[in-house]
C-alpha cells in the first residue's frame, strides 16, 4: 500500500550532498552541470569544471562580483576543463551559449586562471581543428565510406595552415 505513494528521489538529493550550500553556489553548480550537458561533455569534464567553480566561488577575488560575471564564471570553469582535456571548444561557443560578451568572458577567464593558479595549455588553430575533425567518421578509414568522401586529416590541416597564413 505504501509503494503506491512513493515518490522518485534523485540520488543527489537523497545523500544530503547539497545541504548547507548557499543558494547562489548551488545555482552555479547546477549551471555548470547544465552547460556540460548541453555541450555533451564527459562526466570527468563536468567534475573538473565543478571543482574549479567551487574553488572560484570560495575565492575572495570573486566574492564581490556582479551576477553577470558570476554567470560568466560558470562558462570559464567549463572552458578551462575543456582546454585541459584538449576538447575542441572556443570562447565564442561558450559566449554564445551564455549570451555573454567576449570582453567580459575573456577578462573573467584570465582572472580565473590567475587567481586559481591554473595551468591551461595553449591551443593553436591546428590543435583545435585536429581535435574537432577526429570526431567525424570521414577522417577514419572505413569500408563504409567511399574513398571519394573520406578526407586525409593531414591534408586538411595543411590547408588550414595555408589559409591562416594568408589571412595573417
Amino acid at each position: 500500500a505504501e509503494e503506491g505513494f512513493s515518490q522518485e528521489v534523485r540520488f543527489r538529493d537523497s545523500t544530503g550532498e547539497n545541504d548547507g550550500i548557499s543558494r547562489n553556489k548551488l545555482r552555479g553548480i547546477m549551471r555548470v552541470r547544465s552547460l556540460c550537458k548541453a555541450l555533451h561533455l564527459p562526466y570527468t569534464f563536468e567534475e573538473t569544471a565543478m571543482s574549479y567553480f567551487e574553488r572560484a566561488f570560495n575565492h575572495p577575488a570573486f566574492h564581490q562580483t556582479r551576477l553577470q560575471k558570476k554567470e560568466v564564471l560558470v562558462g570559464c570553469c567549463v572552458y578551462v576543463a575543456c582546454r585541459q582535456h584538449t576538447w575542441p571548444l572556443t570562447m565564442g561557443c561558450i559566449c554564445s551559449l551564455l549570451y555573454a560578451s567576449m570582453a567580459l568572458f575573456s577578462s573573467t577567464y584570465l582572472n580565473v586562471v590567475k587567481e586559481l593558479e591554473l595551468d591551461v595549455p595553449a591551443l593553436s588553430l591546428t590543435d583545435l581543428v585536429r581535435a574537432h575533425c577526429r570526431s567525424f567518421i570521414l577522417f577514419h578509414p572505413s569500408s563504409n565510406i567511399p574513398a571519394d568522401f573520406s578526407e586525409n586529416l593531414d591534408k586538411v590541416l595543411h590547408r588550414i595552415r595555408h589559409i591562416a597564413r594568408a589571412h595573417a
